[in-house]
């Protein structure tokens, strides 16, 4: 394929099948799981999902994603955005072996993704020999990284914001095409928003300071130093200052339930609503990159919702609790 305009048009024939937002919120207020089967059976996942295999719905959502993925490589001119998600596929599964590995426990292997470049398999010898040369140079580096400093600290999370940092920088190296920016643009944001997360996590686990530039990424439209800068203040102050920042109005209510309880949901319910608010300018392109992107996020975005809602509905939560995590980013 040497043009967008038939990935775009397929795109846009599928995006009828996206669940509105009321769907979801239906769904969550089902009474019973046998309301909630019929619910999914009558909807545009009938077709994968079945009483069978209802509980095992992130393996159902995870092969659904990976088909969607070998569809799009098919009529995709180039393949860069399909990469730079299924890096988060190999991000993920490498954080999970690797925190087994250091905590001497098993590889839960039903949460690890097979929609990455590296198979779980084959990640888990590379792993648990040190055999980092065998992936990409930058994925290498980091996991010796990771060695070095989980040696001097033991403190895991420090090792996983070292593998986030590789992991940032090998998306926006895929997005140097001018045809992207709008696209890199939106990673920065995102950037942004994740500092703001993991500068409070940190405060949070009492992180020395000379570990916050592992904790930072690059490339935000904010420069980390900024967020540095303020490390040192007390947890209330960094939170004062964040409020009053670029994005105080959009995350204050989050970020003050993270000072007061603890507590990250709220925060990251408001930023994910903000991300895909913004994925919905992507929706007025007239075909290239940024319709297949869009549509990629907003399609992430509904697997997330799903998720949510299998897990509290098959665990008998409370609807209203359901409903408060489902996100709405106004697209339906």
């Amino acid at each position: 394929m040497d043009s967008w305009g038939f990935i775009t048009g397929r795109l846009r024939s599928l995006e009828n099948n996206f669940l509105p937002y009321g769907t979801l919120i239906r769904w969550s207020e089902s009474p019973n799981a046998d309301t909630f089967v019929k619910y999914v059976k009558d909807s545009v996942y009938g077709d994968i999902f079945n009483e069978g295999n209802l509980h095992k719905y992130e393996t159902v959502l995870e092969d659904h994603m990976q088909g969607l993925y070998d569809e799009l490589l098919k009529i995709i001119p180039q393949d860069s955005l399909i990469r730079i998600h299924r890096l988060s596929s190999d991000q993920n599964n490498i954080k999970m072996i690797y925190k087994a590995k250091m905590s001497g426990r098993d590889v839960n292997w039903e949460i690890l993704s097979e929609n990455g470049f590296y198979p779980p398999e084959d990640l888990f010898p590379i792993i648990e020999e040190k055999l980092f040369s065998k992936l990409h140079p930058a994925l290498d580096k980091a996991l010796r990284n990771m060695d070095e400093e989980f040696k001097k600290t033991g403190n895991i999370q420090i090792a996983e914001f070292i593998l986030d940092r590789a992991f940032n920088d090998l998306r926006l190296n895929l997005l140097t095409d001018p045809a992207y920016k709008n696209i890199a643009d939106y990673y920065r944001v995102w950037i942004d928003l994740e500092n703001i997360k993991n500068l409070l996590r940190a405060k949070r686990l009492d992180i020395d300071r000379a570990y916050i530039p592992h904790v930072l990424l690059d490339h935000g439209t904010i420069d980390k130093f900024f967020f540095e800068s303020m490390y040192m203040s007390q947890i209330g102050d960094v939170a004062e200052e964040l409020i009053r920042g670029r994005y105080g109005e959009l995350l204050s209510e989050g970020i003050r339930t993270v000072l007061e309880k603890r507590l990250y949901s709220q925060l990251e319910k408001a930023i994910d609503e903000f991300l895909l608010a913004k994925v919905g300018a992507f929706r007025y392109a007239s075909s290239g990159p940024e319709v297949v992107e869009g549509f990629i996020l907003r399609k992430l975005m509904e697997i997330k919702n799903l998720k949510i809602v299998f897990i509290g509905v098959l665990n008998g939560m409370d609807p209203e609790e359901i409903k408060g995590r489902v996100r709405n980013g106004g697209l339906s």
